[in-house]
Formats: structure tokens, sequence, C-alpha cells
């Protein structure tokens, strides 16, 4: 009788629909088709970008993972959702025809029109059979908080002080009646949110002020990260004893948005 023969028959099946796989270059995730969960690793989501002054581009790479050729219309990518306008195609791909493993980049501007979750939809129109392809994008607008800081002679004072020192010229010293002395402060922003002073004037003096007087304002109520403001205060002692006043700045600063500190000076003498 004839000998049995047995033999294996093994077959690779080639999938001929196109596949299109997106991803960010230079990263190490892939935007998969109908993803909804953007995240920084694939750079779907662009994270926190200044909404008064910044904009972040990311750029991504078209990949054709596919046996056959990927045809892509003219400008084939395309924005929509809630927020669309804050995102903008900045590079269409510069080839709309890809063969297997082919590539070809497109690049994305976040610009936050308002603070928050922006959010939006990115579809690419090609000829594939999972055309088109999407998935979502996100950014967060921010508005960086200032830090408002006031000194004297170079010496910080606190928000809230309530004693006055020479240190910090806070306190004038001894001024006879019918003299004056000036002193110099200065307001700095040492945050990358600009810093408003809302106050008009800028600079407020309550309690004792027929012997304290604002001779000049702050010189600039919009101060840029490290920018400064000057103002001057005048002790111009009426009677002879210790005069006291409070210092007022309203500014946007969250935690020290009404910055205060007390002022004293001595008068020495009779008119």
């Amino acid at each position: 009788p004839a000998t049995p023969y047995t033999f294996t028959v093994r077959a690779t099946l080639t999938d001929a629909s196109l596949g299109l796989v997106v991803s960010v270059s230079g990263l190490s995730g892939i935007i998969h088709d109908g993803d909804a969960g953007p995240n920084a690793i694939d750079g779907s989501h662009f994270l926190d970008v200044d909404t008064a002054a910044g904009t972040k581009d990311v750029i991504y790479t078209i990949t054709n993972k596919g046996a056959a050729t990927i045809t892509m219309t003219a400008d084939p990518v395309t924005l929509s959702g809630t927020h669309a306008a804050d995102f903008s195609v900045q590079a269409q791909p510069a080839t709309l025809v890809l063969a297997e493993y082919e590539t070809t980049t497109f690049t994305l501007r976040f610009n936050p029109s308002a603070d928050g979750d922006r959010e939006g939809t990115v579809t690419i129109a090609h000829n594939g059979t999972d055309n088109p392809f999407t998935y979502d994008i996100r950014g967060t607008g921010t508005s960086p908080a200032p830090e408002i800081s006031v000194t004297g002679l170079g010496v910080d004072i606190a928000d809230g002080d309530t004693t006055p020192v020479t240190t910090d010229d806070t306190d004038f010293g001894s001024v006879a009646v019918g003299s004056t002395d000036e002193n110099t402060f200065t307001i700095t922003n040492g945050a990358a949110g600009t810093l408003i002073l809302s106050g008009i004037p800028a600079v407020k003096i309550s309690g004792q002020t027929s012997h304290f007087t604002l001779v000049q304002d702050a010189d600039d109520t919009t101060i840029a990260n490290a920018g400064t403001a000057t103002f001057i205060i005048e002790f111009a002692p009426l009677s002879a004893g210790v005069k006291t006043a409070t210092v007022t700045i309203y500014n946007n600063d969250v935690t020290e948005g009404e910055f205060t500190f007390a002022i004293q000076g001595t008068g020495t003498g009779s008119v």
C-alpha cells in the first residue's frame, strides 16, 4: 500500500487595504484612528500655552503602513470641534501620494483664545478603507500669575508689614517740623504674568495723611516680568511726635492683591 505523505500548507495573507498611522516627529507615541484621548506623549495634547501671547507648534508624521499606495486629497488636514478656531494647520502634507512605508509631515499650531481646556478634532482625508483618519487634540490656555514685591533701599518690605524700620525706608526717622524728607520705593514683578496696578492713584496713603504725601505715583502701572515701577512719598511733619500711615497698592497678584505696609516718621521741634 502507498505510504501516506503528509505536508503542511502555509500561506501568508497580505492585507492590500490602505492603512494610515499618524505619529509625532521626535516622540514615541502613536496616534490611532479615532483616538479620543489626547496626551502629551504623542503630541495630541499641546499642554499649557500662555493665552495672552503664546503659541505652540507640533509636527506630525503620516506613515502609510498598508500595502497599497495612499492618495490624499489636496489640503487633506482639516480641523473641527468646539474650539477649532484655537488650532490651525500651519503646514499641509508636502507629499500627497505615499507608497508603502513612505512618510510625510504636517504642522498644527495651538493659539488659545481663552484660559482653560480647548479642544478640537483633526481629520485627514485619503483614499483608504479607514477614510477619514481622525483624532482629537487638546491644549490648555493659561494666564501666568504676576508676583508683586516692594523694596525700600533695596530691602524687601513684607506685605502687611506693621513695623516700620529705617533699613527699608518705611521709617523716615526724625524730621524737623517745617522740613521734609522724601523716600523712594520700588515695585517689582517677579513672575511671568503681567503685574497690573489697578488703583487710582496706583499707590494710596491712609492714616495721618496731613503729614505724608504721595509726591510721585508709580511711574508704570503695567509691569512685565522683572520690570519695576517707582513711587516717592514725602514726610513733612506739621507737629512734633510720631506720625503713622499705611501704604496700599491694589494689583492683580492673586495672593497679594491688596499689598499694604506701614510707614512712620517723627516730627521734632515746633513751628
